[in-house]
């Protein structure tokens, strides 16, 4: 990720330590009370593995189209890629409540009862806590985490295979130079901007649950008339590949194929031979109208479609903001225009509105308001 986009004040890190270190004492004594209190009760906690594999292209486009649509500043893959994250996390908390309710007996999500355990304090040290206990029941301690499947995009290779043909004559190939030197790739019908594309994949591996990534790769043919050819190879197989380790190396309670590909489906099938239960999330289709691929349905409400929450704006744009005396600290750089165009869509999407103020020095400070 580029540091610019990264805060830089030296007061600011010396604060984030300090909540941080007062975080972390809190987040222990709840770790510490949850287990004592759960373990007397007669419950336990039940770890759970989920694993989810990302195609990521689709996402991309889908994410670039919806914004770009909406006059989004798209500069890079920063903001792009908070969204696609929001949508992976957004699979977590999907599949978690799904498994939840498959447990028989009372059963809770485990990180959830820590996080709201009510810690006591004495002289400003930790000394018991208050949570709502069930008894004899089962804590689920899902540990997700996601894996990125694509084909970087050389648009340099393009550039200079275009250029060539563009020199001994070709007003096909003159054409797509412009757009390629721009990070549009046209071929027929076909128009994609890739220009944040290798950058949204960097950005998305600062992630905490990133694990790991494949890549495959473009076959592409340019000549006279232009791309003659471009298509995304390798992707799907690794994906299968990657599936079938970790059945076999027995790696994941549950797994989720992040895809449109209804390709994917006989690797559903195969999951319940080790024991493993599937989802499938087709999260570039985020409109209602948006055509999913008919094999899913039979997956039930084991598959899931995309969309964008209506708090998910606000959401990021709380991360370019401090708030010191809440204990929120800002993790990315915005610019102003991206800041705006995110409040902007955030009014457009909820009742109650948002007003942005950036002061002279540009720190910036948002007010909740409903309209009369």
């Amino acid at each position: 990720m580029d540091s610019e986009r990264k805060p830089h004040r030296q007061k600011f890190f010396a604060e984030k330590a300090a909540s941080e270190e007062k975080l972390k004492e809190q987040i222990e004594a709840q770790i510490d009370f949850a287990q004592r209190a759960i373990s007397q009760t007669g419950s336990r906690i039940v770890a759970h593995r989920l694993l989810v594999l990302v195609d990521l292209q689709g996402m991309y486009l889908a994410l670039h189209e919806w914004l770009s649509a909406r006059n989004f500043p798209i500069d890079d893959g920063l903001i792009l890629s908070r969204f696609a994250y929001l949508q992976i996390k957004r699979t977590f908390d999907v599949v978690t409540n799904h498994v939840l309710a498959s447990q028989p007996g009372a059963s809770r999500e485990y990180r959830e009862f820590v996080k709201n355990v009510k810690i006591v304090y004495q002289d400003g040290r930790p000394v018991s806590g208050n949570a709502d206990v069930v008894k004899n029941g089962a804590y689920l301690n899902v540990s997700p985490t996601f894996e990125l499947f694509y084909a970087p995009i050389d648009l340099t290779r393009i550039e200079k295979d275009l250029a060539y043909y563009s020199k001994i004559g070709s007003p096909f190939a003159k054409d797509l130079l412009e757009k390629v030197r721009s990070g549009i790739v046209v071929r027929g019908p076909m128009t994609r901007d890739y220009a944040s594309y290798n950058d949204f994949i960097s950005c998305l591996k600062h992630n905490l649950e990133f694990s790991r990534f494949d890549e495959g790769f473009f076959g592409l043919n340019v000549g006279w008339k232009g791309l003659n050819y471009f298509d995304e190879k390798e992707v799907d197989t690794r994906i299968v590949m990657r599936a079938m380790d970790a059945f076999y190396n027995r790696e994941a309670d549950s797994l989720t194929i992040v895809s449109s590909d209804q390709d994917f489906m006989p690797l559903h099938e195969r999951a319940s031979y080790f024991g493993v239960v599937s989802y499938h999330a087709d999260l570039a289709k985020m409109l209602e109208n948006d055509h999913i691929g008919s094999r899913f349905k039979t997956l039930g409400n084991r598959f899931f479609r995309g969309g964008i929450d209506p708090a998910w704006p606000l959401e990021i744009m709380t991360e370019a903001i401090s708030a010191p005396a809440m204990n929120h600290f800002q993790k990315y750089v915005f610019s102003e225009q991206e800041l705006r165009a995110l409040c902007d869509l955030h009014n457009e999407m909820n009742e109650v509105q948002v007003q942005l103020n950036i002061d002279d020095v540009g720190s910036a400070t948002l007010k909740m308001f409903r309209p009369n």
